[in-house]
């Protein structure tokens, strides 16, 4: 192996592994495209795991390509002749998908050198508590230089304590760095669009599509959210809403349920100017949402905070069950005057006795309701500072800085 870790005058080089599963949505991918950027912007070499398709899709062409199908001598023939001085996994533990096997990768293809890159993890603030990966979090943790928060120290009291104790008995260092989103919700571009408001409202439910082991009854709650928020239109009609004589766009996963599609569909042509599409790539869903009267959407990790990163009035529904970070979040979010309008996610239950069409009906209401309250005029507060949402660029800081010392301490060794 090429001896270039002693030649200081190398940019420091950082490989990115998303995640997510290539076949899903683009959540995980958006933090690799938020890194990315950043990192380059402060000099460094940058791989990344991913397909084509994304590749292309989130702009990493500046990136060198890591296919996410290699065999594992593929894999560790990228990566001996890319070299990182970080390995940045998101997220861990590994409870999903395939970044086990990469890690796995990794320590073989270095089992014989003297260097080893740093191995480093950006986890949620909020994280979803998991009995059966602590196993795993034992097992894996000690391995790793750092693990990095994407969180705000004010907000730590809704961080799971068992989580970050075990981080902090590990010996690992643990870091915050702020919220992640897009930089361009900050541009120059993005001001001047979110100041010429289009006749629209934007319907959707973030950009992960359910998997094959999602429970039947979050499926069922989603599918609720759709019929309900299009029906929600003829309510505002009613009530001679400006609301009602706008565009609805309703923005579905490209690989939503077929025959559910098709219901959706369905209802949609009962109604006038509501169109169902496909959710977008990345850049164009963010210029749609920055530019609509008001957005309507569950309440993913990534949804609420470019919504808070916006003045864009915003109803956001979690879900009822499966899902506590939703509703941590949701109330953490109420509880420091972002300006959320919230609808209980209990309401996306149907309740024994009741038929689908009594239940939509009370569910459209109630979304009704919820879209006038944010539209006509709540006062809507956006982050306290742009800083709670550069977490990218402190993260990429962070690796950095991280490379530097597995630099100096393998020249010193």
């Amino acid at each position: 192996m090429p001896d270039s870790m002693q030649n200081s005058d190398i940019s420091p080089r950082i490989l990115l592994i998303p995640d997510v599963p290539i076949e899903k949505g683009f959540g995980h991918y958006s933090y690799a495209d938020v890194l990315q950027f950043h990192l380059r912007q402060l000099g460094a070499e940058v791989a990344i795991v991913s397909d084509t398709a994304k590749h292309s899709q989130f702009h990493f062409n500046g990136a060198e390509r890591i296919p996410y199908d290699a065999t594992e001598a593929e894999f560790k023939a990228r990566l001996l002749a890319f070299q990182p001085d970080v390995v940045v996994f998101d997220t861990f533990p590994f409870w999903m998908f395939d970044q086990k096997k990469y890690k796995t990768y990794i320590d073989a293809a270095y089992r014989q050198s003297s260097f080893k890159p740093a191995l480093a993890t950006v986890i949620r603030d909020i994280w979803a508590w998991r009995e059966h990966v602590v196993h795993q979090i034992e097992e894996d943790l000690p391995d790793f230089a750092a693990v990095v928060i994407r969180g705000d120290e004010k907000n730590s009291r809704y961080e799971d304590p068992r989580l970050t104790s075990f981080i902090s008995q590990s010996g690992v260092e643990l870091l915050r760095c702020g919220y992640i989103v897009d930089p361009w919700l900050f541009s120059n571009e993005c001001h001047e669009l979110s100041s010429t408001k289009s006749q629209t409202v934007i319907i959707h439910q973030g950009g992960s599509l359910p998997s094959p082991t999602t429970p039947l009854e979050r499926v069922e709650q989603l599918h609720s959210f759709f019929i309900a928020s299009i029906k929600s239109k003829e309510c505002l009609r009613k009530r001679s809403s400006a609301l009602a004589n706008m565009t609805w766009r309703v923005l579905l996963h490209p690989d939503y349920d077929s025959e559910m599609r098709a219901e959706i569909v369905a209802i949609a042509a009962e109604s006038e100017r509501v169109n169902i599409e496909n959710m977008p790539d990345k850049p164009a869903y963010l210029r749609a949402m920055v530019q609509s009267q008001l957005v309507l959407s569950r309440s993913g990790y990534n949804t609420t905070l470019e919504l808070m990163a916006t003045r864009t009035p915003r109803v956001i529904m979690p879900f009822a069950q499966q899902d506590a970070e939703q509703l941590t979040r949701l109330r953490m979010l109420a509880e420091t005057g972002k300006g959320f309008i919230t609808i209980p996610g209990e309401l996306g239950v149907r309740e024994s006795g009741m038929t689908a069409m009594e239940h939509v009906g009370i569910l459209s209401n109630h979304i009704a309701s919820a879209m006038e309250t944010a539209f006509d005029g709540r006062e809507l507060l956006s982050a306290d500072s742009e800083r709670d949402f550069v977490g990218g660029m402190y993260a990429a800081r962070i690796f950095l800085s991280l490379a530097e010392r597995c630099r100096s301490s393998y020249r010193r060794s």
